[in-house]
């Protein structure tokens, strides 16, 4: 059985914006992790972790994206088990929806796992996202 973290929040930001602090190095360092993203398909990158007293290394690769309405990657490959994040962004009438699912964690494993990422994705999604974009669109 596969099991889902999954998250979704919608931002007074617009889709561009949104947009913008999920495809930006600099602007993804302050939310999630450091990186060395690139937008381009296929293109493999890390998400880094010097947070812990041991440095967390994690591969990823970018699958597909279109630009201001989704993107999709592979999450740490060359481990037991990579796993997919998919991101999709989409217009409200109050502001931009952003929907975060996680997938593919099987197993029990997969089932606890799947539990500590939903946690995970939700701080990052609704509390470290809106401040670090808050940081970068600042408005007049």
């Amino acid at each position: 059985m596969k099991y889902n973290a999954r998250v979704e929040h919608v931002f007074a930001n617009n889709v561009e914006e949104v947009w913008q602090a999920i495809t930006t190095p600099r602007i993804i360092k302050e939310w999630c992790l450091q990186t060395n993203f690139k937008l381009k398909k296929e293109y493999p990158f890390y998400l880094r972790d010097t947070s812990r007293k041991k440095e967390l290394v994690i591969q990823c690769r970018v699958i597909d994206f279109e630009e201001n309405k989704s993107l999709t990657y592979m999450w740490g490959l060359g481990s037991h088990e990579s796993t997919r994040v998919n991101f999709k962004i989409s217009k409200e009438k109050k502001g931009t929806k952003l929907e975060v699912e996680h997938s593919g964690f099987a197993g029990i494993h997969g089932f606890f796992a799947s539990k500590n990422f939903s946690g995970v994705w939700k701080k990052m999604i609704k509390d470290q996202l809106p401040k670090a974009m808050e940081k970068f669109f600042q408005k007049a």
